[in-house]
This record gives C-alpha cells, structure tokens and sequence, in this order.
C-alpha cells in the first residue's frame, strides 16, 4: 500500500489570511481608532500612547516601502518591520531627554508593547468594518 505525497498548493493572488480592509490611509487609521477608542473610554494617555507608536510604525514603513494605505499591508510586512525593530531601529529615536546614539536593536518589551498597540488597533478596524457591512446587510434585506 503505497502513501499519496501531498501536493503544495501555490497561492493565486492574496493571501487566504490577509483581510480585506478598506482603503484608508495611515491618518483615516488613526483618527477612526482614536475617535472609536476615546468613546469606549480609553484615558487620554493610552490614546497619546497609540498616536505615538502609529507614528513609530509609520516612519518604519516609509524608510522601507511605499505604502499609502491600510489594505497595502501584509504579514511579510509585519515580520520584516519586526526585524527592524530588533536589529535595525535606533534606541531612544526622537526622546526628549536621551540622545538616541545608545546603539541600534530595541528590546523585546518594547517591541511586544508596540506589536500589542498594532493588533488592538487592527482589532478595533476589524469589529468596526464587520460591523458597518453587519448594518448595511441588515438595512439591505429590510
């Protein structure tokens, strides 16, 4: 009794996980989590949190790609800004206080707040896009 090998399936076009978010521009992102975010009560200082670390993620995009919106974004994307984060990022970039010549790699801690701050926010886009097709299916059918 001989086994079948498994065939590997080629991907066509889009990854099967990657979403189908909306084209909204880095901004829209921010101003619709922020906005949404603020009105389930969040303090003030995790909003300004969120702005900063957006604007962290922002800056490392455009040092290496030319994205313009959301949808643009893939999980290659993500692992390769992990990396430059771990290996590439200058420490304390933009502080106040410390110079930001103190070498190159930021901590794990660091990186795993700023990957948390990422997936709350794309969490947030995702309930509120299921929501709004939820509302025009239901508005729809009626």
């Amino acid at each position: 009794m001989s086994l079948n090998k498994r065939v590997k399936r080629k991907p066509v076009g889009k990854m099967a996980i990657q979403k189908d978010y909306p084209k909204l521009t880095m901004e829209q992102v921010i101003d619709l989590v922020v906005a949404g975010k603020s009105a389930e009560g969040l303090r003030e200082r995790t909003l300004k949190d969120y702005r900063k670390d957006w604007g962290y993620f922002v800056n490392g995009l455009q040092k290496t790609y030319e994205i313009e919106t959301v949808d643009e974004l893939s999980p290659q994307i993500f692992r390769a800004y992990i990396n430059y984060l771990k290996y590439d990022a200058p420490k304390y970039d933009g502080h106040k206080y410390i110079q930001s010549d103190q070498g190159l790699g930021l901590s794990d801690t660091t990186i795993n707040i700023r990957l948390r701050v990422y997936r709350a926010m794309f969490n947030f886009l995702e309930r509120m896009i299921l929501n709004l097709v939820l509302e025009f299916e239901i508005s729809f059918y009626n």
